[in-house]
């Protein structure tokens, strides 16, 4: 037993050599990315490119106060086109003065924003304030630049596109409603029709964007053409309904869907909202959601 142990556990010489190696390689991949964080620049078209270069030719204090400038500041975020806002309205979005003040001196060298993904591309605007404020970029038609190449022919192509499309409801539209909107594929689309069914109906359009998959950007894409009608949104059977559906659909706790059904059992069928409000203490968001859809018939 120990010669066979021997034979298939022990390690010449050579071996043991190479399993070193082996180690301290692996050690190597692990642990290289610790040690080197590979930066990348955003691309920038050319006309930007020409204005970053003219920039760059300020002096080191003027760079200084540039990088000084990017300590965090108080936000106030609201539709804005990029291609108008002064230097105040720059500032009430959260962006430094310094910054505010480059964004002015590109526009006056004949700069233009062309999609709101365009902010990632100034000198100074750092990529968390850029995320946070792509959503309310909202770009005039008369700012637009004249088609001029491909990409100012996709552009126009695509703009002609969402121009077509309609506002909907978001508790009664199909699949088909929601393919047509920018960003929105068939996955999508029956992902938000399951979540909304699931949920038993949207009370809000900001209810959608709780939907998997719906970021932060892509909402603020289609939010003009989203449209709530507290008529189509699906009514609650308060004197049908179950225990999970309580809880689910008015967003309250066990003890208070327990007590409402305990209630029911023992004294029969609910005849008025407030009696419901007599049971249990709920929410006021609970409360409001109990108004709106909420029916004893």
């Amino acid at each position: 037993m120990k010669r066979i142990i021997k034979d298939y556990l022990s390690f010449t010489r050579r071996e043991r050599m190479a399993l070193v190696i082996l180690l301290v390689l692996m050690g190597a991949f692990i642990g290289a990315p610790y040690f080197y964080q590979p930066v990348f620049e955003p691309p920038r078209d050319a006309q930007l490119n020409d204005f970053l270069a003219a920039d760059r030719t300020d002096s080191a204090e003027d760079r200084a106060s540039v990088h000084a400038d990017s300590r965090p500041v108080t936000a106030d975020a609201f539709p804005f086109d990029p291609n108008t806002i002064g230097v105040e309205d720059w500032i009430r979005l959260g962006i430094a003065e310094r910054t505010a003040k480059t964004i002015l001196k590109y526009r006056s060298k004949g700069g233009k924003f062309r999609t709101p993904a365009d902010l990632r591309r100034i000198w100074g605007i750092r990529p968390a304030d850029a995320e946070r404020l792509i959503p309310f970029v909202r770009i005039r038609e008369g700012e637009q630049p004249a088609p001029s190449g491909k990409n100012d022919q996709y552009t126009a192509v695509v703009k002609t596109r969402t121009e077509q499309i309609r506002s909907i409801d978001i508790n009664t539209a199909g699949l088909e409603e929601w393919k047509a909107l920018p960003g929105i594929g068939e996955v999508l689309g029956n992902r938000i029709i399951k979540y909304r069914e699931r949920q038993g109906g949207f009370l809000s359009v900001q209810d959608l964007s709780k939907t998997y998959g719906i970021s932060d950007s892509l909402f603020g894409r289609i939010r003009d053409w989203l449209r709530f009608d507290p008529a189509t949104v699906p009514k609650f059977h308060i004197n049908m309904a179950s225990l999970y559906e309580l809880r689910s659909r008015l967003g309250i706790s066990y003890g208070s869907a327990r007590a409402i059904l305990n209630n029911r059992e023992q004294h029969g069928l609910y005849h008025s909202l407030e009696e419901i409000r007599a049971v249990t203490v709920l929410p006021d968001s609970s409360w409001q959601k109990l108004l709106l859809i909420g029916v004893l018939d």
